[in-house]
C-alpha cells in the first residue's frame, strides 16, 4: 500500500508540475499578445506624430518661404528617423524578452518530459517509456528486418530480501542492480527500463539472440559481484533472465509474453540463470 501511495503521490506531483509549466507557457503567450497590442498602440501614436508633421510640411509647401520649408523638411526627416529608431528598439527588446521566456519554459518542459519517463527509485526509464520504445523497435524490425531482442530481468527472492532486511535494503538492491545493468548496456540504442516491482527490461536493437545470450551471462556474473552488507550480514544478489528475439509478425504483447515465458522457465529451473526463447 505504501508503494502505491508513493507512486500515486509522485504521479500527482509530476502532473501538477506539468500543468504549472503549461500554465506558464499560456501566460507567456498572453504576455506576447499584450505586448503586440501595446506595440500596435505605440505605432499608432508614432504614426500620428508623423502624420501631424507631414500635414505641417504640406501646408508649408503651399504657402511658405523656401527657408521655412527647408527647415520643416529637415525637422520631418529627423522626426521620421526618431520614430523608426524607437520602433526598432522597442521591437528588438520585446522579441528578446519573449525569446528569453520561451527558452526558459522550453527547458522546463523538456525536463518535465524527461522526469515523466524516469522511475524515481532506480533512475531507469519507466513502463510508459518502455512501451513506446518497444513499439518503435518493432516498427524498425518490420521495415528494416533488424535483429532485436528483449531481456527481462527478475531479482531472485526479492520478497525474502524485503522481509528479512527491510524495504530500505530492498531499495538499495534495486538501485545497485539497475546501476549494474546500465553499466553493461551502454550503447545509445540499448534501452533499460524498470518494468515493475523488481523486474527490469532491456530492449536490444541490432542484437542477435546469441549475442543477447552472451550479454545475459555476463550480466549474471556482474550481479553476483554486488556487495551489500547490513548488520554484519552479506546480502547476496542473484537474478534470473529471460531473453526473446523479435519475430516477424510480433506485436508488443506476443514479444513480451515470450520473454516472460523465458523468465518463468529460468525461475522454474532454479533461478540465477538465463533462458533464451527463439520462437513461440
Amino acid at each position: 500500500m505504501g508503494v502505491r501511495n508513493f507512486v500515486a503521490e509522485y504521479c500527482g506531483d509530476a502532473s501538477t508540475h506539468t500543468r504549472t509549466v503549461l500554465g506558464d507557457l499560456r501566460q507567456v503567450i498572453w504576455v506576447f499578445i499584450q505586448n503586440l497590442s501595446h506595440q500596435m498602440r505605440s505605432e499608432e501614436t508614432a504614426d500620428g506624430r508623423v502624420n501631424l508633421q507631414l500635414e505641417r510640411l504640406e501646408k508649408l509647401a503651399v504657402a511658405s518661404e523656401p527657408s521655412a520649408l527647408k527647415k520643416e523638411v529637415l525637422s520631418t526627416v529627423i522626426e521620421l528617423g526618431r520614430v523608426m529608431e524607437e520602433r526598432r528598439q522597442a521591437q528588438k527588446q520585446r522579441v528578446s524578452q519573449l525569446g528569453d521566456q520561451v527558452k526558459v519554459l522550453g527547458q522546463e518542459l523538456d525536463v518535465t518530459r524527461r522526469q515523466s519517463e524516469v522511475d524515481v527509485l532506480t533512475q531507469l526509464f519507466n513502463r510508459r517509456a518502455f512501451d513506446e520504445y518497444l513499439e518503435r523497435t518493432l516498427e524498425l524490425q518490420r521495415v528494416f528486418s533488424q535483429d532485436a531482442c528483449l531481456m527481462m530481468i527478475d531479482v531472485d527472492n526479492f520478497k525474502s530480501i524485503n522481509d528479512s532486511f527491510g524495504h530500505p535494503v530492498g531499495d538499495d538492491v534495486l538501485r545497485k542492480v539497475a546501476d549494474t545493468v546500465t553499466r553493461l548496456f551502454i550503447r545509445k540504442s540499448d534501452f533499460v527500463a524498470r518494468f515493475g516491482g523488481d523486474e527490469i527490461a532491456v530492449v536490444l536493437r541490432e542484437t542477435t539472440l546469441k549475442e543477447s545470450q552472451t550479454l545475459a551471462t555476463r550480466l549474471l556474473n556482474l550481479l553476483r559481484s554486488i556487495d551489500i552488507e547490513r548488520d554484519g550480514i552479506n546480502v547476496k544478489v542473484r537474478a534470473s533472465v529471460g531473453v526473446a528475439k523479435a519475430n516477424i509478425g510480433d506485436t508488443c504483447i506476443t514479444w513480451m509474453e515470450r520473454a516472460d515465458q523465458a523468465l518463468y522457465d529460468a525461475n522454474r529451473a532454479g533461478r540465477d540463470r538465463a533462458v533464451v526463447k527463439d520462437a513461440g
